[in-house]
């Protein structure tokens, strides 16, 4: 039988293990943007989503109930539009912005449907202006309200953001290099 001393010595694996299962489960979860953020850019959803505000979007289950938000493409809109469920059935979803009167004037399948808001007590999961920061066109403005910092600043999370992938590599790379390099020991 081994002694007691020589088995707490031994490297124990899962200190490395559990971190890199947690990371790569929200890798995953990110990369196949099963929860994602979505920007408002008009303000047809006011007051519950005002322009600029990043709303938590999920598709893991998308189950169309009227009064949900949820996120489509349509041939009349050039973006991706945010509104909320009027009425309809699973293949014929009618939706209304919150500050507009009127129904709009597509019909949209369940297919159509890209997210559906994260809901907290009743009300859907917002981070307020932070968008302001990140939806930038540089074809129309090289020089914002912030100055021409915020332009290169655009650029690098743009930047960052087709790189994603990359640098999530090469920092779990890193992980794994200075665990196995802090024990001093191979596994």
């Amino acid at each position: 039988m081994k002694s007691y001393s020589k088995l707490s010595r031994r490297p124990s694996i899962l200190p490395v293990i559990i971190p890199l299962i947690i990371t790569g489960l929200t890798a995953y979860v990110i990369l196949n943007q099963l929860v994602f953020f979505a920007i408002i850019t008009s303000g047809s959803m006011s007051p519950t989503l005002e322009v600029k505000d990043l709303v938590l979007m999920q598709n893991l289950k998308i189950d169309p109930q009227q009064g949900d938000i949820i996120m489509f493409e349509t041939k009349e809109a050039k973006m991706p539009v945010i509104h909320r469920i009027y009425s309809g059935s699973e293949n014929e979803i009618r939706t209304k912005g919150d500050a507009v009167e009127l129904v709009d004037n597509w019909i949209i399948k369940k297919d159509q449907i890209q997210g559906e808001a994260m809901i907290f007590q009743g009300k859907p999961i917002v981070v307020k202006d932070i968008g302001e920061y990140l939806l930038f066109d540089p074809n129309n403005v090289r020089i914002t309200k912030y100055g021409s910092e915020m332009y290169r600043v655009s650029q690098i999370i743009k930047n960052i953001k087709s790189l994603g992938l990359t640098i999530f590599i090469i920092c779990i790379l890193l992980y794994i290099f200075i665990n196995f390099r802090s024990t001093g020991k191979s596994y």
